[in-house]
């Protein structure tokens, strides 16, 4: 659930502030990353994470998915 408006400024990109509740493994999966230098903070380190999911073929096929249930509910 968002908590403010969308942050054009930070990177040029359209973000939205959001949530979250994390649990201390989370938070310590975050902090490795930021340990190791691939992100430089959490938030960028969930960006990071999701970024990865993207890229995974599962996730196309899930948004094929998505898009036929859109279409769907859309009959009704």
């Amino acid at each position: 659930m968002p908590i403010g408006p969308p942050d054009h400024t930070a990177t040029g990109r359209c973000l939205t502030p959001v949530m979250a509740r994390l649990d201390p493994k989370d938070l310590e999966t975050l902090d490795a990353l930021i340990t190791a230098g691939i992100v430089s903070n959490r938030a960028e380190g969930v960006l990071w994470a999701l970024a990865r999911i993207r890229e995974r073929p599962a996730y196309t096929q899930l948004r094929e998915h998505i898009g036929k249930i859109d279409e769907l509910k859309a009959q009704f």
